[in-house]
């Protein structure tokens, strides 16, 4: 613990002090967060939430949620309503792409994070704004990025913030949370949070590659240890496995039964 405290006042004289250059301030962030206690594994609520989604059904709604979300924002007559419903798109929407936390995803700023001059759009963070310090990019494919363009017509987008709040500058992450946490358990009437979005896109990426999941997890969480993402969803791959046998087991039960006939 008392290396923990001399990084972090280190860090702090870095930053705030000595005003060392942005490079400098960066690699001791990621060394603070190197020495920091390894946190535990998902906790019980975060699985349970989790495993709702597990049914194809939940998971389409989820997944078509901000398509849906955009038809009715069009079709709002508030002006208020209307806004808060093409955020709502747009949140869920990158979330599904680009698993940002919610930090993040609340203080996007069009020109310095945004890249729109191409059929796919980015989204750029400096490694200022991300937990581990590195650079992060993500590309947002062009069927997404019409949705986008649609559901940014529908509201002002004040000092370039993608998600303004009431003030002007950019809503807080708290209030963006909530907004997300809210309209995805009406829609979908299952306890939910902003957060999930991220162990939603592991889950995709184990069920869809197996072993190679946990390294496209990893890359997608922008999480440097490996091992994390494996303790934290290892779990989730065991179960794919036990699926996969048990659809094998049928298949073959299937196969002897059409033979005695």
């Amino acid at each position: 613990m008392l290396c923990i405290a001399l990084a972090g006042s280190l860090l702090c004289l870095a930053r705030d002090w000595v005003k060392s250059d942005e490079h400098a301030v960066i690699k001791l962030r990621a060394i603070v967060a190197n020495l920091a206690p390894k946190k535990k594994a998902l906790g019980r609520r975060t699985k349970e939430r989790l495993e709702a989604f597990e049914d194809e059904r939940l998971l389409r709604q989820l997944l078509t949620l901000p398509i849906h979300l955009l038809q009715e924002a069009k079709s709002a007559k508030q002006p208020r309503k209307r806004a808060m419903l093409a955020q709502s798109a747009i949140a869920c929407e990158l979330l599904i792409y680009a698993p940002l936390r919610v930090e993040n995803l609340a203080s996007l700023h069009i020109d310095r994070n945004l890249e729109r001059d191409r059929e796919r759009w980015l989204i750029r963070l400096p490694g200022s704004m991300v937990k581990n310090g590195e650079d992060q990019r993500f590309e947002i494919p062009a069927e997404a990025v019409g949705r986008l363009k649609a559901a940014m017509r529908l509201y002002t987008q004040s000092d370039g913030w993608l998600f303004p709040g009431r003030s002007g500058d950019a809503k807080r992450s708290g209030s963006l949370s909530g907004q997300i946490k809210h309209i995805v358990e009406q829609r979908l009437g299952v306890p939910f949070h902003a957060h999930l979005y991220r162990s939603i896109a592991v889950y995709l990426q184990v069920r869809a590659n197996n072993a190679q999941g946990f390294e496209r997890g990893r890359t997608l969480l922008g999480n440097r240890d490996a091992n994390t993402i494996r303790r934290n969803y290892s779990y989730l791959a065991d179960r794919e496995h036990l699926r996969q046998a048990q659809e094998e087991i049928t298949e073959q039960q299937l196969s002897a039964m059409r033979k005695r006939r």
